[in-house]
């Protein structure tokens, strides 16, 4: 096993301190962001959602939570289905 040198001890725990976003990622979300803004943001998701249902549900799996509450009203025949959105947005 090789030996860790001192260079090698003096530069450990140097990288990208922890929770701090990785700037490409930014960077690219701030692209995507700025192409939306572009093609007409919520308007244009309206017409994807018109034109392009399959696409448009695509994209409600990818942003929605895979987990839903469901709750059955005691003899009423009805389901109630709700959503909550997560506590850190």
């Amino acid at each position: 096993m090789a030996r860790q040198t001192e260079e090698f001890v003096d530069k450990k725990g140097r990288g990208r301190p922890k929770g701090a976003p990785n700037k490409t990622t930014v960077a690219l979300k701030t692209a995507i962001m700025n192409a939306f803004t572009k093609v007409g943001g919520e308007d244009y998701l309206v017409t994807v959602a018109k034109d392009d249902p399959k696409t448009f549900c695509t994209l409600l799996g990818r942003v929605l939570p895979t987990e839903l509450k469901a709750e059955e009203n005691a003899g009423s025949g009805t389901l109630v289905v709700t959503w909550q959105a997560p506590d850190d947005e």
